[in-house]
């Protein structure tokens, strides 16, 4: 079972979560910007080649796009409930406090997929447009510079203990 919020005596709700979703929709905006530029550029070449590398930033220009608008009311609505109005719900052991808190997980969880899944279609896009264009030393070099950035993000957490500030509990 995935659980990121819970009603349990240690539930908190806090301001610096929905800061971090909204830092979140700011980023997969950008993302988004990147996406429309670069897809801009390459939606008049010929070829099945950009047919994909197209297929891949428009997919993830969508969800980006995606992405940001659902950080940004993930945001929100972590906001809200770090508010009084959501102790109070809380408190009163309201029902439908646990369906929106169900509802959240969701939400974030989603926020998640879409943004990697993104930034994944950019990169996955820029890597097949460096293989189809650019000379093969230099599409082995852009591979291997984009995979040392996944491995040292691995590395990092495995090794140092180094995480996001807000991660979910996959438990």
């Amino acid at each position: 079972m995935i659980e990121v919020l819970s009603l349990s005596d240690d539930f908190t709700l806090r301001p610096r979560d929905a800061e971090f979703f909204a830092s979140l929709s700011l980023i997969a905006s950008l993302l988004a910007g990147i996406q429309a530029q670069i897809l801009s550029l390459s939606i008049t070449q010929p070829g099945g080649q950009y047919k994909a590398i197209n297929t891949l930033w428009i997919s993830g220009l969508v969800l980006d796009v995606a992405a940001a608008a659902q950080s940004l009311f993930v945001s929100w609505w972590i906001a809200l409930l770090s508010t009084k109005t959501g102790r109070k719900l809380e408190e009163h052991g309201l029902p439908h406090i646990r369906l929106s808190l169900y509802v959240l997980n969701i939400n974030i969880i989603t926020t998640y997929v879409w943004s990697g899944s993104g930034a994944l279609s950019l990169v996955a896009g820029l890597l097949v447009l460096v293989w189809t264009a650019q000379p093969t030393v230099v599409a082995i070099l852009t591979t291997g510079v984009a995979s040392s950035t996944v491995v040292f993000r691995s590395i990092r957490k495995a090794v140092w203990g180094v995480t996001p500030s807000y991660e979910l509990n996959l438990s």
